[in-house]
């Protein structure tokens, strides 16, 4: 598992990702008063540019229960490449 704060500098980790072989999930604040949600928005748009396929996610607070429903599918779906 790859955890990774993209912010506004999506290129710093795109060398990264584009050959990374598990599935990516990019998560994002949907507050107005942090940039988190404008950078997610660019990553995956460069990602999709490459290619690479991801999943997204996002919250105003993160204990939404948006987001953690979504979360717990995300993780159940790919349960199985994160087993040691």
């Amino acid at each position: 598992m790859v955890a990774e704060a993209g912010w506004q500098y999506s290129s710093h980790v795109l060398a990264g990702l584009r050959t990374h072989h598990s599935p990516i999930l990019t998560v994002a604040n949907w507050s107005g008063s942090a940039p988190g949600l404008v950078g997610m928005l660019n990553l995956n748009a460069s990602l999709t540019k490459m290619g690479v396929a991801c999943s997204t996610l996002w919250s105003v607070d993160f204990i939404d229960d948006f987001f953690g429903n979504g979360l717990r599918q995300w993780l159940e779906e790919n349960e199985s490449l994160f087993s040691l």
